[in-house]
């Protein structure tokens, strides 16, 4: 299924998965949760919230509720994700998962949120708050909040290509169902070297919205819309 939809064959997805999630109440789930993701890369954002809320409401436990990060996600592209009404929309979904995420007290919680500010164009709030911790917040969330501002105030500082043999390598060794940071990182950088035609054939299908750990998670999409916006009329 996840063949088909990165070739773009989305009919075909849909019976793959269908059939998938027929063999029992659990591969039911994550059939619907992985043909939100097919949809999602191709850019079906509205059917693809539809699927992943349809994930959620059936075990709101599925990966930890990561249905309804994607769905916020979703949301929010699918229509224009500069608009901050489509932002709020977004947010309505997106606390629900916090809530969530709160009730499991989960210890990246705020970096979570921190994450969800800095990629939905709003910087100056996600800093703020890894600036501002609660009292109770413990050594490993403050040392996190370090790294993590650390690593925006570098990006944002980035005027100059990456060294595109690396990225190059790590984007062709890893999957493409979690390739979107990886994939995102490369083609800007091609695109700093003024290699265009290149980047073209990178950003035809979506990044998926995952829940990696890597300081550089949150700069994925502002660097994806910016590729579109430059390279696409």
């Amino acid at each position: 299924g996840y063949a088909q939809a990165f070739a773009g064959d989305l009919d075909g997805a849909r019976k793959s998965f269908d059939q998938y999630g027929r063999q029992s109440p659990q591969s039911a789930i994550n059939a619907l949760d992985s043909l939100g993701e097919a949809l999602f890369a191709n850019g079906k954002f509205s059917e693809a919230e539809n699927s992943f809320l349809q994930a959620y409401q059936k075990d709101p436990n599925f990966l930890q509720g990561e249905t309804l990060w994607k769905a916020a996600h979703a949301h929010w592209l699918s229509g224009d994700p500069a608009q901050p009404a489509q932002i709020a929309a977004a947010d309505k979904i997106m606390d629900r998962y916090f809530q969530d995420r709160a009730k499991a007290h989960d210890p990246l919680l705020t970096w979570r949120r921190a994450n969800w500010l800095f990629e939905t164009a709003r910087r100056d709030q996600a800093m703020s708050l890894l600036m501002h911790l609660p009292p109770d917040s413990g050594p490993q969330v403050v040392e996190i909040a370090k790294r993590q501002l650390a690593a925006w105030n570098v990006s944002a500082s980035e005027d100059q290509p990456g060294d595109l043999t690396r990225l190059e390598q790590a984007y062709q060794h890893t999957p493409p169902s979690s390739d979107g940071l990886a994939r995102t990182l490369y083609a800007d950088a091609l695109l700093r070297a003024g290699r265009k035609a290149e980047v073209m054939n990178l950003i035809k299908l979506w990044p998926l919205p995952e829940q990696g750990n890597s300081l550089l998670q949150a700069t994925m999409y502002p660097r994806f819309l910016l590729l579109r916006k430059t390279l696409q009329p």
